[in-house]
Parts: structure tokens; C-alpha cells; sequence
């Protein structure tokens, strides 16, 4: 049975920053979002960066940030709460992937949805909030601030016992041995929940470059190796094919789509 609104090819697009960088000419905004298809191609891995924008060339790496100045509402944007060292993949299929090319460029990888799977990658949970309302209770905002409000009184919680109850080595390193009996709640909540959070404006039309709700986002948290049987398919701009195939040899081992004009 056809079923044209899932995948089992996940899409990872590497042109957002090209795309929304205003110093960039339009015209050019094709070749500098091919440029860093071939940067990624070459660092080997569909990789995030980290807190100190450091970009690790392994697997199975779990790495996130919490700032408790920060509120669950602002996503993973400026003002965060939690931030995850992670990557991201769009459940769309090909045929429908134009809305998304027009937010993230036309070029990047196409992933196997069941390789993504076996490293532990999985829907996002999707929020909606509605512009200018600040609901009450467990609705949109409302349900943001109550889990902020209370993931950071556990942390706290957590925290002030640790740090009360594991001293600091000479350099001033303090090694966590006794924990707190929540210790592993507050971890899982952070890890496993927090960071799957997505809010998004409910009252923009699925074709705002802000109607995140339209992307069908997957997280996965940690790299993904670049290799013909992880990652099969290389998305590229309409007359980029060949170009391609000739300054990056090694790309013969993948299926290359190359989008429509």
C-alpha cells in the first residue's frame, strides 16, 4: 500500500544557515550550501556540535547542555533549557520534500529510517502553542512552564545533594559517587523527554518557514556515520549531479537524487 505521507528514507539538509544567512547573495546561495555538502562529505559523519561547537567523528556519543536561566518554551533556539548534541532528520517523502528544500536547502543525505532506529533516533514530540496566549494549565505555554518549573526543582534538588555530598579533587573536579535516589529520574527526564521536545507557533500556515509541526522532525542523539549502506541517497540541486560525481569520486557509491528544477 502507497502511504505518501511517511518515509522510509529520512532526509538531513545541510543548507539552514546558508539559507537564512542574509550576507549571502541569493544567487550564490545554491554553491555555498553544495560547498558545505562537500565539507560534511569529507568530515565523514551527519554530526552535531556541542556546547563548545566541537564536532566529534565517532557514533554513540550522548552529549547535552541545560541552562536553568533558560525555559522549555524557546525550544532549542537562544534561551534554551535544554540543548542536546544532536542530529536531525525529516520524515517526508521525496515526492513532497519542496516545502522543506525551500527551508533547508537542496542539498544533504538521504538516511535509512531503520538504521536511524537501531542507533536509538525517534520522533520528536511536538508542542503547539498559539501565538500572543500564554495558556493555563497543561495546554501549549501553559504545559512548557510546568515542566520547567518542575524539571528544575528536581534539578535542584539533585544538585544541592551531589554537591553536598562529593567533594572537589585538587583541580577543583568533582567526581559524583554518591548519588542522589532521583539522580537517575533527573538524568532520564533531561535526556529522554526534555531534549524530544519540540514547541512550535500553531497559528502560522504549514508553509511558514516557523510551522515546524510541517517537518515530521526525528532526533537522534549522537552522529551518524557516512557510509552507502547508513546513508544511501545524496540530495542535490538540479544540475549539480555530474558535478558531483566528478570533484567528489568516492560519491559514485551512493544513490544520487537530484532534485527537480
Amino acid at each position: 500500500m502507497h502511504q505518501p505521507y511517511t518515509s522510509d528514507t529520512l532526509y538531513h539538509m545541510v543548507g539552514w544557515g546558508v539559507l537564512h544567512d542574509d550576507k549571502v547573495p541569493a544567487e550564490e546561495k545554491d554553491e555555498q550550501c553544495y560547498q558545505r555538502l562537500k565539507m560534511v562529505l569529507d568530515f565523514g559523519f551527519i554530526s552535531g556540535a556541542d556546547h563548545n561547537g566541537v564536532r566529534a567523528k565517532e557514533e554513540g556519543i550522548i552529549s547535552l547542555s541545560i541552562d536553568t536561566k533558560g525555559h522549555l518554551r524557546n525550544g532549542d533556539f537562544d534561551g534554551y533549557l535544554v540543548k542536546g548534541c544532536y542530529t536531525c532528520y525529516a520524515d517526508i517523502p521525496v515526492e513532497s520534500l519542496g516545502l522543506h528544500t525551500s527551508k533547508y536547502g537542496k542539498f544533504g543525505f538521504g538516511i535509512s529510517a531503520p538504521h536511524l532506529v537501531a542507533l536509538g533516533a525517534r520522533p520528536v514530540t511536538y508542542i503547539p502553542c498559539r501565538s500572543g496566549w500564554i495558556e493555563s494549565d497543561y495546554r501549549g505555554h501553559g504545559l512548557l512552564n510546568n515542566l520547567t518549573e518542575e524539571l528544575l526543582k528536581l534539578h535542584r534538588i539533585v544538585e544541592e545533594y551531589e554537591e553536598a555530598n562529593n567533594e572537589e579533587d585538587e583541580e577543583g573536579v568533582r567526581t559524583i559517587d554518591n548519588r542522589h535516589e532521583w539522580s537517575g529520574l533527573n538524568n532520564a527526564l533531561w535526556r529522554d523527554v526534555a531534549v524530544f521536545l519540540k514547541p512550535y507557533n500553531a497559528t502560522l500556515p504549514m508553509d511558514h518557514p516557523k510551522s515546524y509541526y510541517s517537518e515530521r522532525e526525528w532526533r537522534l542523539l549522537g552522529n551518524v556515520q557516512i557510509s552507502p549502506k547508513k546513508v544511501p541517497v545524496i540530495v542535490v540541486a538540479h544540475g549539480y549531479k555530474e558535478r558531483l560525481l566528478s570533484e567528489v569520486p568516492a560519491t559514485a557509491e551512493f544513490e544520487i537524487m537530484e532534485l527537480s528544477a
